[in-house]
């Protein structure tokens, strides 16, 4: 919107100033009422004059308009223009006064835009009075030439805030209100600017000031404004429509840092009840191996060594029998061997799946020259929790070449994609028919199958005489 008003300075300039040359007439005037009157005979009148009042509206920025003040009534209709004489500092007290000082001013009158004005010379603040609150206007009324430095009020929402340069440095602005549902804005000229809320597009307000109308030559009335200043614009019910989007923007992140923070504290909390149950898996399978396979180790035993007691009497039919005893032992202790390694390696060793296999075959020192372990990718959060049945299955797979294959070169390799993984074990050893169903010399491969698949794992095997065997796991 590009409405323009002539600026604040320039209309009280115009209200109280002007040539005016010396008149005759009336020497000391002490009636209020007295100077209107006088100038509608003759404009050019200038007299001294002592008048009696009340303030009715402050200018405490421009020297060119200190204050307006009417006739010592509590409706203080109508009123006079009090400036300081140009080029001169107001008289002193003047810009201490605020609506409802009563005051005595003593100066020289003058005229102009059917304004009466003194140039004053004293001001003396003589007591206070409680003024009636102003009329509150229509956008009609200021149509209207009474409306002329009278106190009155307009409650309306903002339509628009522009600055207006003011003459001689600074800026004014001019609010566009829409009053009582109206369509045309009316303006309100606020004195030194305006600034925050009041200022905001759709804040509802309440502002209190001078009515002031421009007349044509013939003292006709052309338009009214309301002029200010920006301690009497009141916020009824403030613009929320800035504040609202800075709310909904701190909402929205906030909504955005609360669903980033219950995701995460739903992956953990995920993440740690898997872990839970490979433990929880890990006591079962440490249970069952125990319970299967340790304890029918030991019955073996115990049954060999009973038979030895019962043949005491042949050293041979001995022999033979703590020779079996001693190969149950063997198998046993292998079997509680295979179930502790790789708990004990998987708690002591680094904090990576392949950092582990590594500590892991560091340990062994028949595999050392002959195992070697690489990685590849980028390990997936939560793949070391796979560690213990990993480094079973590993154990199994280069136990099986290097025992039963002849393997002389063990490639372990772990690649890591996404949040998957797989493991592959391949050697150079004399290898076997896979076509063919396992018999009871793979029990190696039934357990690594059963190890692979409680981590949700696929297990695979190739292998042919003569071209080794390559071992896979996959999990997802």
């Amino acid at each position: 919107m590009n409405h323009r008003l002539p600026t604040c300075a320039a209309v009280l300039v115009l209200a109280v100033s002007g040539v005016f040359a010396d008149g005759s007439g009336i020497d000391v005037l002490t009636r209020f009422s007295q100077l209107p009157r006088m100038y509608e005979t003759d404009p050019s009148v200038q007299v001294s004059a002592n008048i009696h009042g009340v303030v009715t509206h402050v200018f405490h920025d421009v020297r060119e308009g200190l204050f307006v003040i009417a006739e010592e009534t509590r409706s203080a209709r109508g009123g006079i223009i009090v400036r300081a004489a140009p080029g001169e500092d107001p008289p002193e007290g003047a810009y201490a006064l605020e609506v409802g000082d009563t005051v005595a001013v003593s100066g020289r009158t003058e005229y102009s835009n059917r304004t009466v004005g003194i140039v004053a010379s004293s001001v003396l603040r003589t007591g206070r009075m409680q003024l009636e609150d102003p009329p509150t206007l229509k956008v009609s009324d200021f149509r209207k030439g009474w409306l002329h430095l009278r106190r009155n009020r307009v409650e309306g929402i903002v339509h628009d805030c522009v600055a207006q340069p003011r003459a001689g440095g600074g800026a004014d602005s001019v609010l566009w209100l829409t009053v009582g549902g109206t369509r045309e804005p009316l303006a309100v000229l606020v004195r030194g600017g305006l600034r925050g809320a009041a200022a905001r597009k759709g804040a509802s307000i309440d502002a209190r000031g001078l009515s002031y109308t421009d007349f044509d030559s013939e003292g006709n009335a052309l338009s009214s404004r309301l002029i200010v200043s920006a301690r009497d614009v009141r916020i009824i019910v403030p613009n929320y429509s800035f504040h609202w989007r800075v709310a909904a923007g701190l909402l929205g992140v906030v909504l955005a840092v609360g669903v980033v923070a219950f995701c995460t504290a739903w992956l953990r909390s995920r993440r740690k009840r898997r872990i839970m149950r490979l433990l929880d898996a890990d006591r079962r399978r440490i249970a069952d191996d125990l319970h299967d396979n340790m304890q029918q180790l030991l019955a073996g035993v115990g049954f060999r060594l009973s038979a030895a007691v019962n043949v005491a009497g042949d050293r041979d039919a001995v022999l033979l029998q703590l020779a079996h005893a001693q190969k149950a032992l063997e198998h046993s202790k292998a079997g509680l061997r295979s179930v502790l390694w790789g708990l004990q390696e998987a708690k002591e060793s680094p904090d990576s799946l392949t950092g582990l296999l590594r500590y892991a075959a560091s340990r062994m020192p028949h595999w050392e020259g002959v195992v070697s372990i690489s990685g590849e990718g980028t390990e997936p959060p939560g793949a070391r929790t796979m560690g213990a049945r990993l480094l079973m299955i590993m154990q199994e797979a280069v136990g099986n070449a290097l025992v039963h294959g002849g393997a002389k070169r063990v490639d372990v390799k772990l690649t890591f994609s996404g949040t998957g993984l797989a493991m592959t074990v391949r050697d150079d050893g004399c290898g076997f028919d896979a076509s063919r169903p396992l018999g009871s010399g793979h029990l190696g491969l039934s357990s690594m199958r059963r190890r692979a698949e409680e981590l949700g794992g696929v297990f695979s095997v190739k292998s042919d005489p003569g071209r080794g065997t390559e071992i896979r796991i996959e999990v997802k």
